[in-house]
């Protein structure tokens, strides 16, 4: 391999070697959910454990990245919930004082 392009939907793309010869591109899925694209350059096409091996890369890079964005939204509830709480607190003491 004499490249690789990482790229994760919704950020910027992490370039590492040189984009030449062969591209091989691969699809991040989670869950059925498609989170980006890894994308390598070889000198010559991958052997069949070569595209296994980008195929397996590219499953775990888009469960890691689709658990990342669950766990963003998960605390992005959570401090909605706490915000919720307080405007309510806020409103029970403007009523009753």
């Amino acid at each position: 391999m004499v490249g690789a392009t990482a790229g994760i939907d919704g950020l910027p793309a992490i370039r590492k070697g040189v984009e030449r010869g062969e591209r091989t591109a691969v699809p991040m899925i989670a869950h059925g959910v498609h989170v980006g694209t890894l994308e390598t350059f070889h000198e010559k096409a991958p052997v069949p454990e070569e595209r296994a091996a980008l195929k397996l890369l590219a499953r775990q890079v888009a469960i890691l990245a689709e658990s990342l964005r669950l766990l963003d939204l998960h605390k992005e509830h959570a401090a909605m919930e706490t915000r919720l709480r307080e405007v309510r607190r806020e409103l029970v003491e403007s009523r009753s004082g």
